[in-house]
């Protein structure tokens, strides 16, 4: 099972991508965060496959500065899953 956590302000574009990307993988787990602050705490209580997110999110967050390699959360989530 692929498990995937879908961040977008907008709740049309996540059911738009869940119709398509339930569509061509059969065996799908889907979460939704419409914020970064919910979707970080979703981070941390489960591991997922894939982060979709908006590039441009509210309150000046962007994907890459959010949870991009780089970034200290994302090197504190990953050990976490180790």
């Amino acid at each position: 099972m692929s498990r995937i956590l879908f961040i977008d302000d907008n709740p049309q574009q996540f059911r738009m991508i869940l119709n398509t990307l339930k569509f061509v993988i059969d065996d799908l787990e889907v979460d939704y965060s419409n914020s970064v602050s919910s979707a970080i705490k979703k981070m941390c209580e489960s591991k997922y496959d894939i982060v979709i997110m908006d590039i441009f999110i509210p309150l000046g967050y962007d994907s890459v500065s959010t949870i991009g390699p780089k970034n200290k959360l994302y090197k504190d989530l990953e050990a976490s899953h180790l």
